[in-house]
Order: C-alpha cells, then sequence, then structure tokens
C-alpha cells in the first residue's frame, strides 16, 4: 500500500546559500512486512538553487528514534546520516561538493531510506525533545 504525506517545516528543512530558499515536498511510502520504504519528491518553489535537503532534524536536533538504513540519493548527492549523544538521527543529502543542486521552479526524486518507524511514528512526536 502506498500512502502519500506533505512534508512538514519540522521534519524537512532545506538549506541554500545566500538566499530565501521555499520548497514543498511529499514523502510516499510502501511497507515490507515490518520495514517501510520512503521515498522524497522535492519541489523548488523559491527563486534560488537548492543544494541540500535535511530530513528529520533541525540545527543540534536529530529526530528519528531509529537510524535510517538503505539511504540513496539523486545522481551525485552525498548522503549522511547525523545522530547525536542524547538524540536520534536524521539524513543530509547534499548536492554541493558535487557541484549538483535543484533549480528554482524544478523538481526532484530519488531521496530515498528504509526505516522500522511507521508512518505515524515518523509525523509524530519525538521523545527526545518537547
Amino acid at each position: 500500500m502506498k500512502k502519500l504525506l506533505w512534508l512538514t517545516a519540522m521534519s524537512c528543512l532545506v538549506v541554500a546559500s545566500h538566499a530565501q530558499t521555499t520548497a514543498s515536498g511529499l514523502i510516499s511510502w510502501t511497507q515490507n512486512a515490518s520495514d517501510y520504504t520512503y521515498s522524497l519528491f522535492l519541489t523548488n518553489t523559491g527563486a534560488t538553487k537548492i543544494s541540500t535537503l535535511w530530513y528529520s532534524w533541525r540545527p543540534g536536533q536529530n529526530y528519528m528514534t531509529v537510524a535510517p538504513t538503505a539511504v540513496q540519493g539523486p545522481t551525485n548527492w552525498a548522503i549522511s546520516i547525523t545522530h547525536g549523544a542524547s538524540d536520534g538521527w536524521a539524513i543530509r543529502w547534499n548536492g554541493a561538493p558535487n557541484g549538483v543542486s535543484l533549480a528554482a521552479g524544478g523538481s526532484l526524486m530519488g531521496f530515498q531510506f528504509n526505516s522500522t518507524m511507521t508512518p505515524d511514528q515518523l509525523a509524530g512526536p519525538t521523545p527526545f525533545f518537547t
């Protein structure tokens, strides 16, 4: 079964240099036994390019209670999984080191990860922060 959710500001942060960045996104998932495969579709609704996408993160805070697995990204986007000593995990996709970005007005798919966290758990509150 495939479901869709709009990405929220708490679960997804887009970073660009020098200008106001706006974006919208859609997350879909499929369930495979106790694992879920999540796919993110990002649209750049602003006037500047996007070269970094964070999922489940705010500065100094990682929200996923379980480490993501099988993380994939669009071609030439670098992937890193962050984990704090007193919080959870987050995912960063970064195109800047390889000179790739999402142009203003463009859309991009290929951001993907697996997790044992259910969609309700991902969309719900984190036990790490109030």
